[in-house]
Formats: C-alpha cells, structure tokens, sequence
C-alpha cells in the first residue's frame, strides 16, 4: 500500500486562477499603457536650420524657386547627405527628416538652408541637444566625399525654429 503524505496539497478553484490571471493582465496592461504615454507623448518636435556652405555651385535665378530642377536637384543632393549622417548616428532614432528650404547666394558659392527634423524628450534641454546635433552634422560634413565641396568651417546650426507638442500636431490629424 502506498504511504499517503501527512500534507494536504491545496488546490485553487478554477475561478479563483481566473481571477488571478485577469488582474495580472489588467495590471501588466495598465503599467505598459503609461510606459508608452509617458515614452511616446511626452516627445516634441524639434527644429533646427542648418546652413551649409557649397563652393562649387554658383547661384543661379532657379534657385530662387523650390520647383525648379536646380533646386530640387540640389534639394535631393544635401538632404540625402544630411539623411546619410543622422541615419548613421546616434541620433538615428531621434532623426526624421531634413528639407531644404532655401539657396542663397554667397561670393564664393551658395548656402543652402535646411530644416532639420527631431523627436525629443520635452524635458531636454534644448542648447544641448543643438550643440549634439551640430557635432554630428559638422562631423558628417567632414566626412562626406561626394561632388558638393562643403566649407565645413562656414556650416552653422541653430534652433531659431519652435517646438510643437506631440499632442498638438495629433489633435490637427
């Protein structure tokens, strides 16, 4: 005959794990519910205009007019050097885009102005972030070996562009 134990296993009811695992998975839903709202939607947009000095390019009327060929050309040239650099930073997550916006004329070339594009903590600080940015966009400059010749020493960034909430530009969607 086999020997029984002096212990009683106990046994929950199969309502009572129901309700275990319901209030575990509510719970464990709720906290990455607010992971996520304080992660994501505590991000603002960040702008910043960065000028970069090209000394092979001449000025020329056309550039005057976003929609000329010149423009768009030299559009797609500086915006996918800028994409290039961000993309592979440590900043790539934070990076969204870049579009030149204008093309002005200097006595030896042009300046093409671009506005450059962030996702960062609300609570960062602004100077910092622009100062970070400016590193690796001067950086890329350098490095970069393409048919643009770039005065990286003349190239500025600066943060004159405001914020907006994520909250705000959800609200116009």
């Amino acid at each position: 005959r086999i020997h029984q134990s002096a212990i009683k296993i106990r046994h929950l009811e199969p309502w009572k794990i129901a309700v275990i695992v319901i209030g575990t998975a509510v719970a464990a839903a709720i906290t990455i519910g607010l992971l996520v709202y304080f992660l994501s939607y505590d991000q603002k947009l960040f702008y910043y205009s960065a000028n970069v000095k090209i000394t092979n390019i001449r000025y020329n009327n056309e550039f005057s007019r976003q929609s000329s060929g010149r423009f768009r050309d030299l559009s797609e040239r500086v915006e996918r050097l800028i994409d290039k650099t961000f993309y592979n930073s440590i900043l790539r997550k934070k990076y969204i885009r870049s579009r030149l916006i204008r093309v002005s004329p200097e006595a030896d070339g042009v300046t093409a102005e671009a506005l450059l594009t962030f996702w960062f903590s609300s609570t960062d600080s602004r100077e910092a972030l622009r100062e970070r940015v400016g590193k690796i966009l001067r950086r890329g400059l350098k490095r970069y070996t393409g048919p643009l010749r770039i005065n990286v020493r003349s190239s500025t960034i600066s943060s004159k562009y405001i914020t907006f909430h994520l909250k705000v530009v959800i609200s116009i969607f």
